[in-house]
């Protein structure tokens, strides 16, 4: 008599973990998806006001915060940058007050203006998208696992995220280069999965550590 094999169906403990890694890295993918579409966007900003000699990334610290947005926008709308400055300005700003004017060599035209607005508006959006997405993975992701792999040099809870997205159930494997020739396949985080320090952090949990 033929021997048959019984294969045993996953308890729903499993599948509902795996239902929710596998949102999990769907959602941390998009997020990266997200963040290189607002890089790309950042970065025609730079390509603008470099043209046009208006050098206020060397002036401030991220010319898409409050303090950037609001001297781009005086700018695009043909304002004065002394009275903005002093009005809206934050203390920082107003203290090289100067200095900012004295960045701002050129002008904008008609085109660059148009391009600033869409650049802005999309960088915009996407950061909104962006922090929408961080809160919907903060709710999948175990803050003690998130705070173990933050550890590691260089990484935050973002990157942490990412990593238990794609690494899932760290029993799957050996080693940590086990690890990395699997990620090599996935998604392109090399940097962190060829870390060994990444994979012990997360193993631990696994090994009562």
């Amino acid at each position: 008599m033929a021997c048959t094999r019984i294969q045993s169906r996953p308890s729903q403990t499993i599948i509902h973990a795996r239902k929710e890694n596998w949102e999990l890295r769907s959602l941390t993918r998009l997020r990266v998806s997200l963040l290189e579409t607002q890089t790309a966007f950042k970065k025609r900003v730079y390509k603008i006001l470099q043209i046009c000699n208006i050098r206020l990334a060397s002036k401030l610290s991220n010319i898409f915060g409050n303090d950037g947005q609001m001297l781009l926008n005086a700018l695009m709308n043909g304002e004065s940058i002394d009275e903005v400055i002093d009005k809206y300005g934050s203390k920082r700003l107003k203290a090289k007050k100067e200095e900012v004017k004295a960045s701002i060599l050129g002008t904008l035209g008609e085109a660059d203006i148009i391009e600033l607005k869409m650049c802005l508006d999309n960088i915009n959006r996407l950061e909104e998208q962006i922090r929408q997405l961080n809160a919907k993975v903060s709710t999948l992701v175990n803050k003690k696992d998130v705070d173990r792999i933050s550890k590691v040099p260089g990484l935050g809870e973002v990157s942490a995220s990412a990593v238990i997205a794609e690494i899932g159930d760290p029993k799957r494997f050996q080693n940590e280069k086990k690890v990395a020739t699997w990620s090599a396949r996935t998604i392109n985080i090399p940097d962190i999965w060829k870390n060994p320090k990444v994979w012990a952090h997360h193993k631990e949990k696994e090994t009562g550590g």
